[in-house]
């Protein structure tokens, strides 16, 4: 059910027999389906799961857990609005969005929640302490009025042009003259994406180092940067090599400069 490109509520009940136990929900937070198209609303789904007495749930993907258009990022369903729906089962990441260590969340009523903690895999699929306690404090983070600054994710996705421009320039302040020439270095305006198949539509403003060698070819250059004493992995679009600055941590903008110092 929901492979075709309109799908109805009634797909799915036709397709309920005495051996369906569960009813699942995917959310598409890493594609998008434009044109001729129908899915159902998680409601819907809901309501038919309590019609046949089968629970429901949903799988949210990315999952966040604020409302994104506060911070000037794409349009997406927090889950506490999710739950609204009154899924059985929710399912979404711990990282991604969200910013913790790789991780899968499962909330919804503790009468499923408990069902699958009893399931012999949950042994095998369960987090160790490390990734509990790097969870705690992600989760954390969203309690402080400072949560884009404590959130290394939120702080690399919402940091403004202004702020990754002046970090481009203290990079070429750093460099020789001959060395911005025959690197062909300039700073110029990009467009990123979160990745990790997260908001799929939203290109998020940024700052790049674009590099036009005069004295090698654009994969020579690449690889000079992959290989040198600071290891700099950057991208290829057309005959240009570059460094987007949303990915570049504060504390690494001297390592980063040196590095190009030393290709």
């Amino acid at each position: 059910v929901g492979t075709t490109n309109r799908t109805h509520s009634k797909d799915y009940g036709n397709a309920i027999s005495n051996k369906t136990k569960l009813i699942l929900w995917v959310h598409t937070s890493n594609y998008v389906v434009r044109g001729f198209t129908r899915s159902v609303p998680l409601s819907e789904l809901v309501a038919l799961g309590k019609k046949h007495k089968i629970p429901i749930m949903a799988d949210w993907g990315s999952g966040v857990l604020l409302d994104m258009n506060s911070l000037n990022l794409a349009d997406e369903i927090p889950v506490n609005a999710i739950m609204e729906n009154n899924p059985d089962l929710l399912t979404f990441s711990g990282d991604k969005l969200i910013g913790g260590p790789q991780s899968g969340l499962i909330i919804g009523k503790k009468k499923w929640v408990n069902t699958l903690q009893n399931n012999p895999l949950y042994r095998v699929l369960r987090c160790d302490k490390i990734t509990i306690g790097l969870l705690e404090e992600t989760l954390r983070s969203y309690r402080s009025d400072s949560f884009t600054k404590d959130n290394l994710s939120l702080s690399m996705l919402t940091t403004s042009r202004r702020i990754l421009k002046n970090r481009g320039q203290r990079i070429l302040d750093f460099q020789k003259r001959k060395k911005i020439r025959d690197l062909g270095i300039k700073l110029v305006e990009s467009e990123v994406e979160a990745g990790s198949g997260s908001l799929p539509e939203d290109k998020i403003e940024s700052m790049a180092l674009s590099f036009k060698p005069k004295l090698m070819k654009i994969t020579e250059l690449a690889v000079g940067f992959r290989c040198g004493p600071i290891p700099v992995v950057g991208y290829t679009s057309g005959h240009t090599f570059y460094i987007d600055l949303k990915a570049v941590l504060p504390s690494q903008i001297n390592l980063l400069a040196k590095a190009i110092d030393e290709v």
